[in-house]
């Protein structure tokens, strides 16, 4: 974002100021499909579960659309852990982790769909807690990306104030 903002001179003192603070991904040739991969998730995981919305007792469909949302959340784990595509290391290792937890909830549809009741009852509290762990993972990644760059923006702006105190007292030397 901050290299188109400066490319096309828009808004160039707020991309110089705020920019650094919506770049998650790295800057890699495979990071730039990142949000594209992401997104594409995302998709699938909307028509596995609206297009494939099995009827009420259709088992059959119920255990392909459990299945078809599995791979899709599995491909993009898969590209989560092999290209490691955000900026921040950590964010990587949370993102990863909520897809796993995903994952795991996911996996409990097969025991939902099994019909005992004493294992969907465990399953039940199984999901609760994953899931209450994929939301911690969520606010790590979140803040895993936002406190390095906020530091970072604050580095660059004492950096920026430390050289041009210096360039003062080098004028105030050489005019002295």
């Amino acid at each position: 974002m901050l290299a188109h903002c400066r490319a096309r001179n828009t808004w160039q003192g707020f991309c110089d100021r705020f920019g650094p603070i919506f770049e998650d991904y790295s800057n890699t040739d495979v990071s730039r499909y990142a949000f594209a991969a992401m997104l594409a998730h995302r998709l699938l995981v909307g028509c596995f579960v609206g297009a494939m919305g099995a009827q009420d007792g259709d088992q059959d469909a119920a255990y392909v659309q459990t299945s078809c949302l599995i791979f899709a959340s599995t491909c993009y784990l898969g590209f989560i852990a092999y290209f490691r595509p955000f900026l921040v290391g950590m964010a990587n290792l949370f993102e990863g982790l909520v897809v796993c937890t995903q994952i795991a909830c996911l996996s409990c549809n097969y025991v939902f769909l099994s019909g005992d009741a004493e294992a969907v009852a465990t399953a039940a509290n199984a999901v609760f807690i994953v899931m209450g762990l994929s939301v911690l993972f969520i606010l790590l990644r979140m803040m895993a990306i936002m406190v390095p760059v906020r530091m970072m923006v604050a580095v660059k702006k004492l950096l920026t104030k430390s050289r041009q105190v210096r360039g003062i007292a080098r004028r105030r030397h050489h005019h002295g």
